[in-house]
């Protein structure tokens, strides 16, 4: 089978959008949570060094989602990661077909 880019472009693009979302509500939490146990202090003045800090992270959080995003595409790791499987006997169709248990069986042995 060919290898289509845009599929991958695609899955890129949904993934790391799914991993910013999940990374940043974490950090969020952390954040209000760290707010919470620190809310008898007056909070202080925004300075360089918060903003500092604050792009950081963000830059590490988008970082951080590339990379989960994109590992499983590239060429000297696909055999690790399993994007899709392949079964010639069933037609193609919109509709997904379930997969044969003999054929999912046999493709298991002939791989390992």
């Amino acid at each position: 089978l060919a290898r289509s880019y845009f599929c991958d472009l695609l899955g890129v693009i949904s993934s790391t959008g799914l991993q910013l979302s999940l990374m940043s509500m974490v950090t969020l939490s952390v954040a209000r949570m760290y707010g919470v146990c620190r809310s008898l202090t007056l909070p202080g003045p925004i300075t360089t060094k918060n903003t500092a800090i604050m792009c950081c992270i963000m830059t590490a959080l988008v970082t951080a989602s590339l990379i989960v995003a994109v590992t499983p595409t590239l060429t000297a790791l696909e055999e690790f990661f399993a994007n899709a499987l392949y079964f010639p006997d069933i037609p193609d169709s919109i509709i997904p077909q379930p997969a044969n248990k003999n054929q999912l069986f046999e493709v298991i042995q002939n791989t390992f």
